[in-house]
């Protein structure tokens, strides 16, 4: 899939590697991490714009959901407001992947080259 802003898109995955690797090394006392544990860290994938979207159009989902409620379709109303709730979630926790997956995706010696310069290796 190809992004109309590559970079603002790479600049964001390389912040997350970053911002991921400092929270592993934080959590392991301050010692460095092996390639393979690097790679099993896991970053957000997801657009911004493309969560908060999904939380908008979950939101409207949710009251078109109440009113089916209001109006006499019970049935609908649940199932409706069950897939807005899901669509809330999603758009809340968003989208990660392990570091080596996402580097099968892009640039490899982009990101990568990145990622080892922040965590010093």
């Amino acid at each position: 899939m190809q992004y109309p802003n590559r970079e603002a898109h790479l600049r964001r995955l390389e912040e997350n590697a970053r911002r991921a690797a400092t929270r592993a090394i934080a959590a392991r006392h301050g010692q460095p991490l092996s390639l393979e544990e690097l790679g099993r860290l896991r970053i957000q994938t997801a657009e911004p714009w493309a969560r908060i979207l999904v939380g908008i159009i979950s939101f409207g989902m949710g009251a078109l959901g109440t009113m089916f409620l209001s109006e006499g379709s019970p049935i609908i109303g649940v199932l409706v407001i069950l897939i807005a709730l899901g669509g809330l979630a999603l758009a809340y926790v968003g989208r990660k992947r392990p570091i080596e997956a996402v580097l099968n995706s892009v640039d490899l010696i982009h990101l990568l080259g990145c990622i080892v310069e922040s965590i010093d290796l």
